[in-house]
């Protein structure tokens, strides 16, 4: 269940969503060190990387960089770059997951990799994007979300942090992804929306991502919390239609308990609401289901495969 009112508290000081104060500025230490290690690695083989989300909205967002709790480190590399950049990691002693062996037609469309390091008995988990999409990946400009991009104090150049009002549209896609569950995401946008952004450029560039339905559920309930006129104003800007607002009223309730429902069939229904691209995200579920199909059959091949050798010996 979603303490309502530790949230609120942590919009307006993030240290409140801390359970262990002690134990946050340790974890913070860690990631840094990761971090400039990584940005090193990159500097050294001519590579670069967008971090997002919590890593980097704790450096640039949060009045203190520590009380921004986070589970992983999240990058978004070129996509003629992931190999070169997961091989820059590998060789920092990295881990990289290998693709799962049930996923072996799917795994591409999810476009992510993650890589462990581990530092004694702490074990950092970074994950290596080429879109933080899911099925069918909007047309985010993330090339212009690199030009716009800046590095972060004290780390290395190759390491670059999304704009304010880039960072605000990848959080509230993240939160769309996750059924607007993760309580996290109201307080970092709580963050950038003091830290100034502009209204103008974001609702722009939202809906050049096709994320209106999106921002629209996002925001009414950051305004819900914030009470802010001006966060009230871009809300109405991002007026989604009646109907269309009953649909992601009931798909996405306000004030949602628990933990994000799984990727399945309701999911994609779900996010379907939030779709400006029907055809598009038609097209990826048609893509995600088919490769999904060739994962169970190559499963079950195998599967029959070793059978028939075992009852040979």
């Amino acid at each position: 269940m979603i303490d309502e009112a530790r949230l609120r508290q942590a919009c307006d000081d993030p240290r409140a969503w801390l359970v262990d104060p002690g134990h946050a500025r340790a974890a913070y230490l860690v990631r840094r060190r990761v971090l400039a290690d990584i940005g090193a690695a990159l500097d050294q083989r001519g590579l670069a990387a967008l971090v997002v989300k919590g890593a980097a909205l704790a450096e640039t967002a949060y009045p203190h960089p520590w009380s921004r709790p986070m589970s992983d480190i999240d990058l978004v590399v070129r996509p003629a770059e992931l190999d070169a950049t997961l091989a820059a990691l590998a060789k920092l002693g990295g881990l990289v997951s290998p693709v799962p062996r049930d996923r072996r037609w799917s795994f591409a469309q999810l476009g992510e990799r993650a890589v462990t390091f581990q530092l004694g008995a702490i074990r950092c988990l970074v994950e290596v994007h080429t879109h933080i999409d899911r099925i069918a990946p909007r047309p985010v400009d993330w090339e212009g979300v690199r030009l716009r991009s800046a590095p972060m104090s004290g780390l290395p150049e190759s390491l670059l942090a999304p704009s304010f009002e880039d960072h605000a549209l990848i959080v509230i896609l993240h939160a769309a992804l996750s059924d607007f569950q993760h309580p996290l995401a109201w307080v970092d946008l709580a963050q950038l929306w003091r830290q100034g952004v502009d209204v103008t450029k974001l609702v722009r560039r939202a809906r050049e991502w096709r994320l209106g339905p999106a921002c629209h559920r996002a925001l009414s309930e950051l305004n819900a919390i914030l009470m802010a006129p001006q966060l009230n104003a871009c809300v109405e800007r991002f007026n989604a239609g009646a109907i269309r607002r009953w649909l992601i009223a009931v798909a996405f309730p306000a004030r949602p308990q628990g933990a994000p429902r799984v990727l399945g069939l309701s999911w994609i229904a779900r996010q379907a609401v939030l779709r400006d691209d029907p055809l598009r995200w038609l097209c990826g579920t048609t893509r995600f289901g088919v490769a999904r199909l060739a994962d169970r059959v190559t499963v079950l091949a195998s599967a029959s495969r070793i059978a028939a050798f075992a009852s040979d010996g």
